[in-house]
Order: structure tokens, then sequence, then C-alpha cells
């Protein structure tokens, strides 16, 4: 952080609000040990576990997240959709469920909603509604667990 801190810093001081910006914070400015694609979507195809499968096992993904995640060599990814898939870490091809704290260079998550009515998921467990915590390691992204929001 005695590195990376100032330059985050600066570069929030010089973003222009409504414009192009005129610098850009590049992953290798924080020589980050991984990198994390974060999409609203997540990709479709994989395995029976994989991020993108909705209920009875309908691939519910985006097939434009899946080839921009190809594109980036299969880096980890938190995504928001399909919450069928909510607080269930995998590996990148779907083909298998990662235990709590295991680290994993392609890990892959859906996040549970922040608050309102809990989500179902495909099986048939309700997810409880909080922020995602997770931590970056050299070794791998891992999900750490869900910190529960007051009146979620």
């Amino acid at each position: 952080w005695l590195h990376v801190g100032p330059r985050l810093a600066g570069v929030a001081e010089g973003m222009e609000t409504g414009s192009q910006p005129s610098m850009r914070f590049h992953e290798h400015d924080a020589a980050s040990p991984l990198p994390i694609l974060v999409s609203w979507a997540a990709p479709s195809g994989g395995g029976a576990l994989a991020v993108g499968r909705g209920f009875d096992g309908v691939d519910a993904g985006d097939p434009r997240v899946l080839s921009l995640t190809r594109r980036l060599g299969d880096p980890a990814g938190i995504f928001a959709y399909p919450a069928t898939r909510a607080s269930l870490p995998v590996t990148a091809d779907g083909r298998r469920a990662l235990s709590a704290n295991e680290p994993d260079r392609s890990l892959r998550m859906v996040v549970p909603r922040l608050c309102g009515p809990s989500d179902e998921r495909d099986d048939f467990g309700l997810v409880t509604n909080g922020a995602a915590v997770f931590e970056v390691a050299a070794s791998g992204l891992h999900f750490v667990g869900i910190s529960a929001t007051e009146g979620g």
C-alpha cells in the first residue's frame, strides 16, 4: 500500500466527472497478484456447478462474458446474476465447488443481494443477504463469508 495508496489517491483526485479521463489506472500499477473480472452477468457455459446456471441447470449466463473471460485467460470472477448460484464459490470450469477459505486463481462466485427479499438458490436453499467478503493472495481468491446486513 505504500506504493499503491498514493497512486490511487492521485487517480481519485484527478478524475474528471462527466468527461473522458485524461489518465487511467492500470492493474500493473497495483502489482496485483491476481486478475479478477467483476460483471453483472456471469459467463455462460461450464459444468453443472457453473456460476451461470439457473434453475434445473439452464444456462442463464451471458456468452459475451464467456468470450471475455476466455480472452482474459479465465480470471477469477465476481458476478451479480443469476442469483440461483449466489454464495457458492466454484472453479472457473464449474466442475468443482470450493470449500470455505479454499483459494483458487480462477474462483467464480455470484454475490448475494445486500438487502431485500432473500433469493432462492437452485439447491432450494435461501441466500443470506449481505456483503460478500473475499481475500486476494498470490495463491488465489478465496471467499471468506457473508457479512450480513442489518435488517437485510
